[in-house]
C-alpha cells in the first residue's frame, strides 16, 4: 500500500514483536523487513514494504530503489495484503498498485479502524472490495483479517492430514511413499525426500 498505511504497525501486530521500525514520518520504511508468521495451519513469511507511491518511483536515488524492491516483493508474493488508511480517501490508492493487484491473491486491509472513517468499499476497484477492517496499532480486527487470509489461500475446511506436493519431486516422493511395503522402505523414501538429489 501507499505511505504511512501502517504497513509496519501491521507486521508488528501479526508477528507478535517489534520487527519493524514504527514512526508518524511516511516513508520510514525504505527496505523490506520479513518476519516469520504462525497462523494454524500456516507458517508464513510476512515482508513489509515500503510504500508504493508513483511520485517516489520516479524520484531517483534511495526512493526508487526501495518502490522496485516494492514491486517486485509484490510479483514474488503468493498473497498481497494490500493495507490502505481508513481515515483517508481513496486518492491514497495510486491507480497503478490496483492495476498490479488484479489477477492476484489479495486481500485489502483497511488499517486504522480506530479513527474516523473516510474510505468505503465502493470506491475501489471492484477486484478490491472486499475489504477487512484492523487497527494494527490497537491490535484490532487481526481474527478477521487471519480468517480473510485463510479464505484467499483456500485453506477453510483445510484437511490437515491431507499430503500436498509443491514440486514433481515431492509427488514422486508422496507416491512412493504411498506405495511402500515396509517400514524399511518408507524410512529409505524420506531419506531421500531430506539427502537425496533433487530431480
Amino acid at each position: 500500500g501507499p505511505p504511512n498505511t501502517g504497513k509496519s504497525t501491521l507486521l508488528n501486530a501479526l508477528a507478535g514483536r517489534e520487527k519493524a521500525i514504527v514512526t508518524e514520518v511516511p516513508g520510514t520504511t525504505r527496505d523490506w523487513v520479513s518476519a516469520e508468521i504462525h497462523i494454524p495451519p500456516l507458517a508464513a513469511t510476512i515482508i513489509d514494504t515500503a510504500g508504493l507511491d508513483l511520485s517516489l518511483a520516479a524520484s531517483g536515488g534511495i526512493d526508487q530503489a526501495a518502490q522496485h524492491k516494492s514491486v517486485e516483493a509484490l510479483h514474488r508474493a503468493d498473497l498481497v495484503l494490500l493495507v490502505l488508511d481508513a481515515s483517508e480517501s481513496a486518492e491514497q490508492l495510486p491507480a497503478f498498485v490496483a492495476d498490479l493487484l488484479v489477477g492476484r491473491r489479495a486481500v485489502c486491509v483497511f488499517n486504522k479502524a480506530d479513527l474516523p472513517q473516510r474510505l468505503e468499499p465502493s470506491v475501489l476497484p471492484g477486484h478490491l472490495r472486499e475489504v477487512v477492517r484492523t487497527s494494527a496499532k490497537r491490535e484490532t480486527g487481526l481474527n478477521d483479517l487471519v480468517r480473510a487470509i485463510h479464505r484467499a489461500c483456500s485453506l477453510t475446511n483445510f484437511p490437515l492430514n491431507a499430503a500436498v506436493a509443491f514440486t514433481e519431486r515431492q509427488r514422486i516422493l508422496l507416491e512412493r511413499l504411498a506405495e511402500a511395503d515396509s517400514r524399511d522402505e518408507a524410512a529409505r523414501v524420506f531419506a531421500g525426500l531430506l539427502h537425496g538429489e533433487v530431480l
